[in-house]
């Protein structure tokens, strides 16, 4: 998200680029439409001047059990919701329940391995960059293995997550999806 605030976007249609690799490093999608499920996705990539504003919903008393909570958020969480011109949502583990990589990865018989590098990187003890290549050194997936994988085991959204979004996309709010995560497995997820 740091890099959103000095990050100029430029709307791609996907479609119309076709010498995609397998991975984009790192980009978003916008949903563009009222209808998510039939919903124009549009790619984003290069630097722009935007004021932004991070918030998390979170609970109005702290949870002791470690669980996460469906409380109700504070009434200025709600307000910032209510009044966004856009919001931005990563992929992999927030749209989405799972780390797209490490389910792939289990599929194709690395998981362990892939898993560990995750908790790697997610902890910050070892550069995105870095643990992208060693996660994919680990099992190398061609084409036709991620879309096997995607065909038998798509990506579960997370409880909410699209009621959440078609209230957005109807007050005519701009949802984007973050990710440094496979095209393939985004689309999935916004057709």
């Amino acid at each position: 998200m740091e890099g959103l605030v000095n990050s100029r976007i430029i709307p791609i249609r996907t479609s119309c680029r076709r010498h995609y690799s397998v991975f984009l490093p790192t980009f978003s999608l916008q949903l563009r439409n009222k209808n998510l499920n039939k919903g124009q996705v549009w790619m984003m990539r290069r630097p722009k001047s935007l004021d932004s504003v991070a918030a998390s919903i979170q609970p109005l008393e702290a949870s002791t059990t470690g669980n996460t909570d469906n409380r109700q958020p504070s009434k200025e969480v709600l307000e910032l919701w209510r009044s966004a011109d856009a919001v931005c949502f990563d992929v992999d583990s927030t749209v989405c329940v799972d780390e797209g990589i490490d389910e792939l990865a289990e599929f194709c018989g690395a998981g362990k391995a892939v898993a560990e590098w995750t908790a790697r990187a997610m902890g910050g003890s070892v550069p995105f960059e870095q643990a992208l290549s060693a996660r994919l050194s680990l099992f190398k997936p061609s084409l036709a293995q991620v879309q096997d994988f995607l065909d038998k085991r798509p990506p579960r959204i997370s409880p909410g997550i699209e009621e959440l979004v078609k209230k957005l996309m109807a007050r005519n709010t701009d949802v984007y999806l973050i990710s440094g995560g496979f095209r393939q497995m985004i689309n999935k997820i916004v057709n």
